[in-house]
């Protein structure tokens, strides 16, 4: 009973070393937060505990797959299509991870189970009826090599991998000497999905590990409670304990808080009217001929806008004048963003002078709602500024120009635009963010 119990914890309690990572960032999580996230804006590599209570339905398909195949190798390869499908159903990226346990059972079983009646006949059919269903409605998600992502640093992405990856299962390949080509399968595919990036959070980084994951945890798991204890086990025990973290703070968090805002008011007939915030994870907004819709960056040229009021508008250059006192703006396309923080960065110049002591001149705001930048009287040449917002899934313009709830004479240009996301912390504020970033 005591190794039964001691498999079961070293398996739920499985993760890597976020706690150095933070460290290594400087990324300071807000309290009990994932500490996966400090290898932002890449995505994560999620614990088995935080994969069972926020993506139960990825981890569970993810964990049952990745073992059939571990456990029925021969069985399995005949059947690796139907696994595949019926995994898909629940999680597409979970289906992408069975690729390293598919091959590793082939080492096992040979290849002829593979040209089964079941993979022949049955799976391309079930396969076509899966892909139906899981991009019916759905608009393109953002994609990507990882090294074209904002912030990417080939040290970020080997410290990454080491933290991780790669020490995890160079200490696990020192107790299970006989198992290391199951380990390079796995860990070797974990390299590879750190090289793309796909959908809104890199969800086929979170994802499509979620089998690695858990393959590693449960060798983990044998090489605690029945190898020998000698002196191999420690680098081992250590990346364990150092893991600790991030299961021990999740665990916490799902018992003194929600992980939905306001779920009394939260209703099935909700779900039923497709309200967005509830909507299914793969559903992506479709972009309508007003909306700009964007997960990872946000830039200037993306956006078309309008003037409003009376001043001089160089729409193509972004410039407003005048020599009056005006309140005047050149307005946005709504922008659709899911609910989140974010932080714009502008490059302005600018020449104003306020109509009021002590109001503003000048401007950059979300319209009509909340001003982000308050310029008051003065000049500039290329000044880069930046302010941090909450969105809520719904659509907004932005606007930038002379006055703004006051008025201003002058010019102002915008130069360079991006609205990227900081991150998604349930009850976080835009001052907060800061901290985050």
């Amino acid at each position: 009973m005591a190794r039964v119990f001691m498999l079961g914890a070293v398996f739920l309690l499985f993760s890597g070393s976020d706690y150095i990572g933070t460290k290594y960032t400087n990324v300071i999580p807000e309290p009990l937060m994932h500490f996966e996230w400090w290898w932002k804006p890449f995505g994560q590599l999620s614990s088995n505990i935080t994969n069972i209570f926020w993506a139960p339905q990825h981890a569970i398909a993810g964990f049952l797959s990745t073992f059939l195949f571990m456990r029925y190798p021969q069985l399995s390869l005949r059947n690796a299509g139907v696994i595949a499908a019926a995994t898909a159903g629940w999680s597409p990226f979970a289906a992408i991870g069975l690729i390293p346990s598919f091959f590793w059972a082939i080492t096992k079983s040979g290849h002829k189970g593979v040209l089964s009646r079941s993979n022949l006949i049955c799976s391309p059919v079930l396969l076509v009826l899966s892909g139906f269903f899981l991009t019916n409605g759905s608009a393109s998600l953002p994609a990507g090599f990882i090294w074209n992502v904002s912030g990417f640093t080939i040290n970020g992405w080997l410290i990454f991998l080491l933290l991780e990856v790669w020490i995890f299962s160079f200490s696990l390949a020192l107790v299970l000497k006989g198992n290391l080509v199951l380990i390079s399968f796995f860990s070797l595919f974990l390299t590879a999905l750190t090289l793309f990036t796909f959908g809104q959070y890199n969800d086929l980084l979170m994802r499509a590990s979620v089998g690695s994951l858990g393959a590693l945890a449960f060798a983990s798991s044998i090489a605690v409670v029945y190898s020998p204890n000698d002196i191999r086990k420690v680098p081992l025990i250590v990346c364990l304990v150092l893991g600790l973290a991030t299961p021990l703070g999740e665990i916490t968090r799902s018992l003194v808080a929600n992980r939905m805002q306001a779920i009394d008011e939260i209703s099935i007939s909700e779900f039923l009217s497709g309200r967005k915030q509830l909507a299914p994870q793969y559903l992506v907004y479709e972009k309508s001929n007003n909306e700009v819709v964007r997960y990872d960056m946000l830039n200037l040229s993306e956006l078309k806008f309008t003037s409003l009021g009376s001043a001089e508008f160089e729409n193509n250059s972004k410039r407003i004048e005048s020599t009056e006192f005006t309140d005047a703006a050149l307005v946005s396309n709504d922008i659709l963003l899911p609910p989140g923080i974010y932080k714009l960065d502008a490059i302005l110049e600018w020449d104003v002078s306020g109509g009021k002591a002590g109001k503003n001149a000048a401007h950059v705001s979300i319209h009509r709602n909340k001003m982000l930048i308050s310029i008051m009287t003065s000049r500039a040449d290329g000044e880069r500024v930046s302010s941090y917002f909450r969105g809520d899934g719904n659509p907004f313009k932005l606007s930038f120009g002379l006055g703004g709830w006051a008025t201003g004479k002058g010019f102002i240009q915008l130069k360079e635009l991006k609205i990227g996301l900081v991150g998604f912390a349930v009850g976080a504020s835009p001052d907060e963010a800061r901290k985050l970033e």
